[in-house]
Formats: C-alpha cells, structure tokens, sequence
C-alpha cells in the first residue's frame, strides 16, 4: 500500500495523538516496517516528539493533521475519528439489489 496517502497519514496521525493502537492500520494492509518508517520521517521532520507517556504530536503534527484534513474535506467528528475503512460498502447503484454477506436467523 501506498504510504504517502493522505489517509494513512491521517489515520497514523490520529492513532498518535489519541494515543491509539496502530492494529487498523495493519488490517489496513500495511505491515509494521512502513509504519515505523514514516514514524523516524515524522521525527525528522519535528512533527511528532517523544515524551514520558509515549509518542505524541508536535505543533507542526497538529497544523499537519489539520491541513490533511481540510484537503481531505473532512469535517466535524469526522476530523478526529476515522470510519474503519475495511467496513465500507462500496455504492451501488439505485436499482441494483444488495445483499449482505451475515447470515441472519432465517438462512
């Protein structure tokens, strides 16, 4: 997967500052190595620091993860949460018939 995407800028940003687990990111497809590389990028470039808690983001983090999200178009809640991207339904369109994959009580 591509790691200069915006959304996993976002996503790994947001998994820093609420000080989350970096597991969606890896069920996202990316393996740890790439993580932790754009982790030493970050440090490098003064947007995340070191603290006694853990890792946390910087100023220039926080305007960074605020300029994705503008560019993004995200807005409200949405600029602090992301949605689990593996639990999307892709749009179909109006008169095609979805059927979901659980099976229900009935079948």
């Amino acid at each position: 997967m591509e790691i200069t995407s915006n959304s996993f800028i976002i996503l790994l940003l947001q998994v820093i500052k609420f000080n989350g687990n970096v597991e969606s990111l890896v069920n996202l497809g990316y393996n740890y190595a790439q993580i932790a590389d754009t982790l030493v990028i970050f440090r490098q470039q003064s947007i995340i620091k070191n603290t006694e808690e853990g890792i946390s983001l910087t100023e220039a983090g926080y305007k960074l993860l605020i300029k994705l999200n503008k560019e993004d178009h995200r807005s409200g809640l949405s600029r602090w949460i992301s949605p689990k991207i593996e639990e999307r339904i892709e749009r179909i369109d109006l008169f095609d018939i979805y059927l979901p994959n659980k099976k229900t009580k009935l079948g």
